[in-house]
Parts: C-alpha cells; sequence; structure tokens
C-alpha cells in the first residue's frame, strides 16, 4: 500500500472529523471567505486602493446595488481627486430615499431606482424588510419575506440610452443575482468595454440561482480572474476547487 493510501485509510476517518472541520473553518477565514458582509472588513478596500494607481482621471464607475450608499461613500472617498462619474443602481424604494438625501445634488453622482439584470422588464425584489442589506431578485421562497414590484433594465441598454461607452471599474453586490447583470451587460463585455469589475459571489442565494465561479470565468472569459484579500488581489485560474459558497469577492480585469 502506498503511504499516500496508507495516510487516508488513517485520517480520513470520522473520528478526525471534528479536527478537520474546525481546520478547514478557520482555512476559509485565512484565504478571506466569509468576509463580504462589509465594505471595510471584506478587503474590498485593498481594490480601492490599488484603483487609485489605475484610474485614469475622469473615470466612469458603476455601483450596482448600491443599498445606502455604504461603498459609495468609499468611491467619494478613495476617488475624490480623480473627479468620476458615477452611475449608482438601487431598486429598493427606501434605501434610494436615503441616497437621494446624501447624494442627490452631487453632480458626478447620477442615481438610478432600478435594478440591473438580464431582461427589461417589471419584476419583483425580495427583502426581510425595507431597505434591508438583504434584498435580493432571487426568491429563496421564503413565505415571510417582503415582495416589491420594481422596474429592472439591462446595462447594454442603460449605456446606449445614456452614452457611456466605458466602464473603468464597476462593483456588483446584488445578492445572488450578479450572472444576470452580467448577462444584460454581454455587449459591453464582449466589446471590452467594462475594464475591471468586482463581483460578490457565494451566498444562499447563488447557490439558489445556480450561479458558480465557473459561470462567471466563462462569461468573463477575456478577463482574469482574483479573488480579493485583505491586502490585495489573488490570481485564480479555474478549478472546481475554487468553487467555495462562503461570502466572498471576486475581481475580474481584461486581459492586457
Amino acid at each position: 500500500m502506498s503511504l499516500k493510501k496508507r495516510v487516508i485509510k488513517i485520517f480520513a476517518t470520522k473520528h478526525f472529523q471534528p479536527f478537520y472541520k474546525a481546520l478547514h473553518y478557520i482555512a476559509l477565514k485565512g484565504m478571506n471567505y466569509g468576509s463580504a458582509n462589509s465594505p471595510l472588513d471584506s478587503g474590498e478596500l485593498s481594490i480601492l486602493k490599488m484603483l487609485q494607481k489605475e484610474l485614469p482621471k475622469n473615470p466612469v464607475i458603476f455601483d450596482v446595488g448600491a443599498n445606502n450608499g455604504q461603498y459609495l461613500e468609499l468611491i467619494e472617498t478613495y476617488f475624490k481627486e480623480f473627479q468620476p462619474m458615477v452611475h449608482v443602481f438601487e431598486p429598493d424604494e427606501v434605501a434610494f430615499s436615503k441616497l437621494e438625501k446624501r447624494f442627490a445634488n452631487k453632480p458626478n453622482i447620477i442615481l438610478n431606482n432600478v435594478a440591473l439584470g438580464h431582461v427589461n422588464q417589471t419584476t419583483t425584489l425580495y427583502s426581510t424588510a425595507s431597505g434591508g442589506v438583504d434584498a435580493s431578485l432571487v426568491n429563496t421562497q421564503n413565505e415571510n419575506l417582503k415582495q416589491t414590484s420594481i422596474s429592472m433594465v439591462t446595462l447594454d441598454d442603460y449605456c446606449l440610452k445614456n452614452e457611456v461607452e466605458t466602464i473603468h471599474f464597476m462593483k456588483i453586490d446584488v445578492e445572488g443575482f450578479e450572472m444576470n447583470v452580467l448577462k444584460g451587460a454581454k455587449t459591453n463585455i464582449e466589446k471590452q468595454n467594462i475594464k475591471r469589475i468586482q463581483v460578490e459571489h457565494g451566498s444562499l442565494q447563488s447557490i439558489i440561482a445556480g450561479t458558480t465561479l465557473y459561470g462567471f470565468t466563462t462569461l468573463l472569459h477575456n478577463y482574469q480572474c482574483y479573488h480579493i484579500k485583505q491586502n490585495g488581489i489573488y490570481k485564480i485560474d479555474y478549478a472546481p476547487i475554487n468553487e467555495i459558497f462562503y461570502n466572498s469577492n471576486y475581481y475580474f480585469k481584461i486581459n492586457e
């Protein structure tokens, strides 16, 4: 019997599972999985610091799933000298009203009370409470969720209507609906008009929606995939072992 088989036969037993379970959890945290609840704790700040060195003057930035403006505040802080044009998308009326109170008078911020998705239509937003961070277009079949009718448009149509030719950076945090946002941006992705994309992935909604990292890397085949760490990005060449469903953020950049 080979050494490898001996090790498996001895250690891959039920007696060691509690130890491996604890070790697995520690390893996931060490790889920065399960840290996407807040942009202040997720490692997303490392992306903003990196982009400070990369983005041109007057960049176009899309904040898709802005909620109450937590991430938008960081964009303002880190890119103040860049004078960016920021297109913001938030379908929840309560959250959007808060965005209006804070950002409506700023000429470089365009607020849109719609969701981005794969088609132009009226659809349903599910949430535990109006304005909550868990609002999603993915139906988890939870009967206790609040249901609200909202408008959804594709990114391709939005860009065409608003004459947006280039998006230098796009952040997408829409609770499991990220793939549909990208499907609605197919033309701009194929033309490589979107230079950098950050997506949150790995929630229960992601699982229900059938979203996988493989799906992202296939759709974004002209992009290099990275996993976001606390101090930067770590390159990922796709393999099934990378399919980790534990809330985290990924970064895609056009191959140059």
